[in-house]
Order: structure tokens, then sequence, then C-alpha cells
């Protein structure tokens, strides 16, 4: 209940407080896919534009999966390969 708390102010407090979306996003990113799922989705029923600045900040090795295979390319020639070893 603290989590919908905190992201209910920080909704509240309008795209000012961008870390704090970013916060919200780097918890969401460290818990069980399955259980932020159902938080967004709730969020998505209290506030549809909370939780839809929240997920565009929740990037995974999943999200790439819906990467089409010339743009994997692409970026893979871009990314430095120091970071794409540590990745």
């Amino acid at each position: 209940m603290v989590l919908s708390q905190r992201l209910k102010a920080v909704g509240e407090q309008g795209k000012r407080a961008y870390s704090g979306f970013q916060s919200a996003a780097d918890i969401m990113n460290c818990i069980d896919t399955t259980v932020a799922q159902e938080i967004l989705e709730i969020l998505r029923t209290w506030n549809r534009t909370l939780a839809i600045s929240i997920r565009d900040l929740m990037f995974t090795f999943e999200d790439l999966l819906q990467v089409g295979e010339s743009h994997i390319r692409e970026l893979m020639a871009a990314i430095d390969k120091r970071t794409l070893a540590l990745a």
C-alpha cells in the first residue's frame, strides 16, 4: 500500500517530478514482472497518464522481443561494444 500511496502522490505532482516517475519505474523493474503488470493495471484504472508515464520508463530485455530484426541490427551497430558486453 505504501507504493500505491507514493505513486499517487507522484501523479498529483505532475511531470515536474520526473525523478519520481523514474524512481517508480526503477522499483517496478526490480519486482516480479507479473506483480509489476498487476500494479500498472491498477494504476491505469486510477490514473491512466501516470501508468503510461511509468511504463514508458520501464525498459526491459523482454521489450526487445517486440523490436524487428532490422532495428536490432541497427541497435547492435550503434551501441558501444563495452556496454553490450556488460548487458
